[in-house]
């Protein structure tokens, strides 16, 4: 016969809506407190390899803190935040240290505390948003945490000596915070994990040589007669859900182990972890959203127990007359990062003799790779105006557009699609403009709207007073982006006047998320102030028409200008003299009569000033003579007020050619003579034709009553050539 024992939670819509909060030092509330109730769902005790010292070890220094947030209650719980870190601290993230002597920590004064493994969200991960929790109803939420092998003189951290008394206890704290109607309710409880000094067992594997430990209607059951791990897919787009499976583990003969729980019979226990090393692992990019799990426990009567559950890696009470466990694992893990790849290195902790432990002897065997792919969404944004001044408002719209066969985002685990955008520094929030325009996608039923007015730090559901305090907004998607959904959100600024920076770009980054991660998806817009200075000069031919000098640099003589030709101007940024990347096209025109351009009500700053050697109304076979490119101040220290006008920029263009056709003889032709012409082509310019640099030698002499301080050798009408 088969006993059964079944632990199946539903699977229940939560909310995320919130990034980090900030909290001072908070009292415990109890557990439960009121209809709120926290039950962690985690092991006491943290693999440490009996060979830890050894430089060639390779064991498990990570695992999930997992825990549950039920509502027990006949009401609604709302606005209901999760958290793990220290609460007496108000700390989320950051958790509880202590000294442990004599080991050594690494932390301030020696001590040792859990490590968060954020990823990019760093300890902003430890904060999640649940929302509405419906009675009867419980919600699973699990981190990723990492703890020290070895203490700062590379001691082992079980201890001195192989006994438990000595081993280093680190302590984490869980805590829930809802409304009840108008009741306000905290519910936390804490969690000791113990450093416990255990070795590496070969019954114990996450990949057996065979599953003939398996009953033969399990293996009829899923189909699968051999153990191995495998993924629904290797690679997942932002939004997927990536399912790796774990099928015929063995855990081996499940022994007495410790009486962690304080009711002095020993647990019996096991536990199952999908990342035993956080640095081959980025939760920024993958988030555990739901485990599934079935153990078949071989009883010594014939029988099995076999034990099915959702959202629980952790067992207790496995029979006394066990004669081993074999099972199936599968690991539920929605792709929030695009680009990234991360390595699963599962592991499983089982109880072994009296007060120990073991861990599976094939750790470090080859663990499924989650490679977060391209996004299918799409995100744009633009600035309107994008040129004007200060003072002047700039209405921001974010398009995102979902180009996927499927629908994305996951409301019902708490990652729907969630558009970011930040209030750009040195101007302030419009009143309602985050609500006044917004446009749903099909399919999707409301926003929900966050305010911050820390950076992000905390967020409300509703306006600030002063909504000139409002930093970040967030736009969070009701339902999941449907195929072909597109949808767009609106915000707008006014820019502060004066304007109290040296650079005159106004930039603006959107972001496209699930719940409250890192954006995977980008999108930027700027706006350029305007100011009071102004440059330009002349595109001309420097051809020598009239009596000037061809290709001197100097519009000379009757040389034309040159109407028509496309001059550009760049905020040079970096005020290298180069365009480069991060300088902004600022404007573009074209020369008009006579060859002058402008370029007018510039801000302060350094500028550069290119003209289209490529243009059309270029005639063909000119050149530059000039610099085609002019880095140009214009009181870039930004210590003038009055307008600052530069007209030095000018283009030159001139023939590299010549051509010149002559009559060999001069005397009169008669019919039927032959007249011989000679055409000559002569390179106008500098140079040796070969297109490399070469040496260029030019005489020059003053002319009579030159006057070295009056005068200037480059000036044509200061030189005098001599016949011949």
């Amino acid at each position: 016969m088969k006993e059964w024992s079944m632990n199946r939670f539903r699977r229940h819509a939560w909310f995320v809506a919130c990034t980090t909060l900030t909290f001072a030092a908070q009292a415990w509330g109890g557990n439960p407190d009121g209809d709120l109730r926290v039950e962690i769902v985690t092991v006491y005790n943290l693999v440490v390899d009996s060979n830890a010292e050894s430089p060639s070890t390779y064991a498990p220094k990570s695992a999930y803190i997992g825990a549950k947030f039920c509502n027990d209650g006949t009401e609604p719980l709302t606005n209901v935040w999760a958290y793990v870190g220290d609460l007496d601290a108000g700390t989320p993230g950051t958790y509880p240290s202590r000294t442990h002597a004599p080991l050594v920590g690494p932390l301030p004064g020696g001590e040792f505390a859990l490590t968060h493994e954020g990823g990019t969200m760093g300890a902003r991960d430890a904060t999640r948003y649940i929302g509405t929790i419906q009675p009867g109803e419980c919600i699973t939420v699990y981190w990723l945490v990492s703890y020290p092998q070895l203490d700062a003189n590379g001691d082992a951290v079980w201890g001195p000596s192989v006994k438990p008394e000595d081993d280093l206890w680190l302590e984490y704290d869980v805590w829930a915070t809802a409304r009840d109607g108008g009741a306000y309710l905290q519910a936390d409880d804490s969690r000791t994990l113990t450093c416990r000094n255990e070795i590496s067992a070969m019954a114990n594997k996450i990949w057996p040589n065979g599953a003939n430990k398996v009953p033969q209607e399990y293996k009829d059951l899923l189909n699968q007669y051999a153990p191995l791990w495998t993924n629904t897919s290797a690679v997942a787009e932002p939004g997927a859900i990536l399912r790796t499976e774990g099928i015929w583990y063995d855990l081996g003969n499940v022994g007495d182990g410790f009486d962690n729980d304080g009711d002095l019979v020993p647990d019996r226990n096991a536990w199952l972890q999908p990342v035993g090393d956080p640095d081959l692992f980025d939760p920024s990019c993958f988030r555990l959203v739901r485990t599934y799990v079935m153990v078949i426990v071989k009883l010594n009567d014939g029988t099995e127990q076999v034990i099915v559950t959702e959202d629980q890696l952790y067992f207790t009470q496995i029979p006394a007359n066990n004669r081993g466990a074999v099972g199936y694992v599968m690991y539920e893990f929605m792709a929030i990062g695009s680009g990234c790849v991360s390595t699963l290195t599962p592991y499983q902790e089982v109880a072994s003799g009296f007060d120990n432990e073991k861990f599976n002897g094939d750790y470090g065997a080859p663990g499924q790779t989650l490679t977060g792919g391209t996004s299918l969404l799409a995100i744009a944004k633009s600035a309107n105006p994008i040129v004007t001044r200060p003072g002047s408002n700039i209405a921001y719209t974010v398009t995102y557009t979902n180009s996927g066969p499927d629908p994305s985002g996951r409301p019902d685990i708490g990652l729907p699609v969630v558009i970011q955008d930040s209030i750009p520094t040195g101007t302030v929030y419009v009143a309602g403009s985050a609500t006044a325009a917004n446009v749903l996608p099909s399919g999707v039923g409301s926003y929900t709207v966050y305010y911050s007015t820390n950076r992000g730090l905390t967020w409300s559901l509703t306006e600030p007073a002063v909504a000139t305090n409002v930093t970040d907004v967030q736009w969070w998607l009701s339902d999941p982006l449907p195929p072909g959904g597109t949808g767009t959100v609106k915000f707008s600024v006014t820019v502060k006047n004066p304007w109290p920076y040296p650079s005159p770009l106004v930039p603006n980054t959107a972001g496209l998320s699930f719940g409250n991660t890192t954006p995977f998806l980008w999108a930027d817009a700027e706006t350029f102030l305007l100011g009071n200075n102004a440059l330009g000069d002349t595109v001309w031919l420097d051809d020598g028409t009239g009596g000037g000098m061809l290709g001197n640099q100097l519009r000379d003589g009757a040389e034309p200008g040159r109407t028509g030709v496309t001059v550009r101007l760049y905020y040079d940024a970096n005020a290298n003299g180069a365009i480069d990347m991060g300088d902004t096209l600022f404007a573009v025109t074209n020369s008009g009569t006579a060859g002058y351009y402008t370029f007018t009500n510039l801000p302060d700053g350094y500028f550069l000033a290119e003209v289209d050697i490529f243009d059309t109304d270029v005639p063909f076979g000119y050149t530059p003579t000039t610099p085609t490119l002019y880095s140009i101040p214009l009181d870039p220290a930004r210590t003038n007020v009055n307008p600052v006008v530069d007209w030095t920029a000018d283009f030159g263009f001139a023939p590299a050619l010549s051509l010149t056709k002559t009559l060999a003889s001069t005397n009169a032709f008669r019919e039927g003579q032959l007249a011989t012409y000679f055409l000559t082509v002569s390179n106008s310019l500098p140079g040796d034709g070969s297109g490399n640099g070469s040496p260029a030698t030019f005489y020059s002499w003053a002319e009579s009553g030159f006057n070295e301080k009056n005068d200037e050798w480059f000036t044509a009408t200061n030189v005098w050539i001599p016949p011949g």
